[in-house]
């Protein structure tokens, strides 16, 4: 429904894109684009986002040399800075970016997911 473009960096820490989102959202899509890193053809993609109650992960789509992520309801669940990378695999071979930070605000309604 709603796409937000950044850049992540694969090779050196950068300062994190800071990423917008509201708690419990998950029409919200991240389109990826590496400042330093030529996606390999034929490359999986996976991201990991850390929360103050766990971890979610989720498969990534590439499409175009960039990454795609389709941000769930659990990804957006807990209020706050929420850092996430992106893994790359090819040829058995992985890559991860540096941070970027899931910055999600309270949902001021009754419920949340």
């Amino acid at each position: 429904m709603l796409t937000i473009k950044s850049i992540i960096s694969f090779v050196k820490q950068a300062v994190p894109s800071i990423i917008s989102a509201v708690q419990g959202d998950n029409g919200r899509s991240v389109l990826f684009t590496s400042s330093d890193f030529a996606i390999p053809a034929g490359a999986t993609a996976e991201y990991h986002i850390r929360h103050p109650s766990g971890t979610t992960s989720g498969n990534a789509t590439i499409t175009e040399g960039r990454v795609l992520v389709n941000l769930t309801a659990e990804d957006t669940a807990d209020p706050g800075d929420n850092y996430g990378q992106v893994r790359i695999t090819a040829d058995s071979q992985s890559v991860t970016s540096f941070d970027f930070i899931l910055a999600v605000d309270e949902f001021r309604g009754e419920s949340v997911t």
